[in-house]
């Protein structure tokens, strides 16, 4: 189902939701299994100074496990390339658990933890065309666990923690020395 939250009371769902939420609740599996997918890419140009073709790829990983009172899934993900342009390479990794517990008495204990790291060439991201040779790292860690207990059939209670880390580094190399910029946020909600 899809739930639009308008107004404050969007704010359950992280800070930056000042004006509403569009909230997408996917249906939860009950089979167990594992699929896997690998792709590769290509725009047939070739970098100018290497004479590299430009090929980009990636491969991923999920699982789900389902029992009556346990749902657990896992994700893994890599993509890698050498970009599009001049100083587009990237490297990303992605990695992402799900545990969800029911109870026969209507409690649900579900946490999730999830990571994502990239590096990047960004060429022309922030300030083309001076920025031709930048660079950027970024990871960010998000962790949350949520407790739902049933009180009656109108009323639910659902108290919940989240974590979130964000570390980013992005070098201008035109002139590294004025405009490097390092940015670290923790947030709990």
């Amino acid at each position: 189902r899809i739930e639009v939250v308008r107004g404050a009371s969007a704010r359950i769902y992280g800070v930056n939701a000042l004006l509403g939420v569009i909230n997408i609740i996917t249906k939860t599996s009950n089979s167990n299994g594992i699929t896997a997918d690998a792709n590769v890419g290509t725009s047939f140009v070739k970098d100018d100074k290497s004479k590299d073709l430009y090929t980009n790829y990636g491969v991923s990983a999920r699982t789900h496990l389902s029992s009556e009172r346990v749902k657990q899934s896992l994700s893994l993900g890599i993509n890698n390339g050498n970009g599009y342009r001049s100083n587009t390479a990237f490297e990303q990794y992605k990695f992402n658990y799900k545990n969800v517990w029911h109870s026969a008495q209507g409690h649900r204990l579900q946490s999730f933890v999830g990571y994502t790291q990239n590096d990047f060439g960004a060429n022309g991201f922030y300030a083309s065309p001076a920025d031709s040779t930048s660079t950027e790292k970024s990871s960010t860690l998000l962790a949350s666990v949520a407790y739902r207990r049933n009180v009656s059939e109108r009323f639910k209670l659902t108290p919940s923690i989240s974590y979130q880390y964000n570390a980013a580094d992005y070098k201008f190399k035109t002139n590294p020395t004025v405009g490097r910029n390092i940015h670290y946020l923790n947030m709990l909600n």
